[in-house]
């Protein structure tokens, strides 16, 4: 059996809750020998299900550390969705651990805490990656990196959480090389525009609080060929197959760049946002 263990703020979110079915699906799927087998969590989700709960629930071993979890599993997921801040203190005690890991969204807080752990991994040699799972989308397939115009719409709670979404597919179908962004706010909206040195564009606009929707991709190619792509596919379970792939072979599927560049684009935008929409260059 290969042993995985996940690193949270608190166990009682989403996340941690689907990853038993996405391994699960996987193994099925594969022939796979993976399972999520040890915790650890800083704390307990107020008025929700306790880390002791969690564990009773899936039947899985809570640690008392980080450094614990890396001696009882193979390979680590870290977590805490809604906690980014969080990322950069549990990255460094992971990369201690000499365990390859994988950090889900929000990667971390911001553009220099984003530098400061791959910096940390080089120094621990250590293999890890990070992305939202809307990378996986297999309807982006044909767009990697040579988009010309990628328009991503779509729902969310707020900015600072779900803007990595959306810059995830832009960054995947338009690749690096952002030079200026620009935020607007349209009623409930929260739309954003990104440069590119050669004068391509992306755009995505989310829309909060009831007004749900469904994400969806408007791109043109490299030769302007336009396509409406609604996104249905199982992006979740792809992005587990990487990881299980990643965990076994120490190989990411694209380069860390685009992981740096989305965290610049984002600090960007959010700036702007706090400069009532003014260009920032980055």
């Amino acid at each position: 059996m290969k042993k995985i263990g996940l690193i949270d703020y608190y166990l009682d979110e989403w996340h941690a809750h689907h990853s038993f079915e996405t391994v699960k699906a996987y193994n099925e799927k594969n022939n796979g020998d993976f399972a999520i087998t040890a915790v650890w969590a800083e704390t307990d989700k107020p008025g929700g299900m306790a880390t002791d709960e969690y564990c009773a629930k899936y039947g899985v071993e809570k640690c008392a550390s980080i450094a614990e979890l890396g001696e009882k599993v193979d390979y680590l997921i870290i977590l805490a969705p809604d906690n980014a801040e969080k990322k950069l203190g549990y990255a460094k005690q992971a990369f201690k651990t000499g365990k390859r890991v994988f950090l889900d969204k929000t990667f971390t807080k911001d553009y220099a805490s984003a530098v400061e752990i791959f910096k940390t991994a080089e120094e621990t040699s250590t293999a890890f990656f990070s992305s939202s799972a809307l990378r996986y989308a297999t309807e982006l397939a044909p767009y990697n990196g040579n988009a010309k115009s990628v328009f991503v719409l779509g729902s969310g709670a707020s900015l600072e959480d779900y803007a990595v979404h959306y810059l995830e597919i832009i960054i995947k179908m338009m690749g690096v090389g952002a030079q200026k962004v620009r935020h607007e706010q349209r009623g409930n909206q929260e739309w954003a525009e990104i440069c590119y040195e050669d004068g391509r564009k992306g755009t995505f606009a989310i829309s909060m609080a009831a007004s749900y929707l469904d994400f969806a991709v408007f791109v043109a190619d490299g030769q302007g060929d336009s396509a409406f792509l609604p996104i249905v596919s199982d992006f979740f379970g792809e992005q587990m197959a990487d990881i299980l792939r990643f965990f076994e072979t120490g190989e990411t599927s694209f380069d860390g760049a685009e992981t740096l560049e989305l965290m610049k684009v984002r600090d960007g935008i959010l700036k702007s946002k706090a400069e009532d929409g003014a260009w920032i260059t980055l």
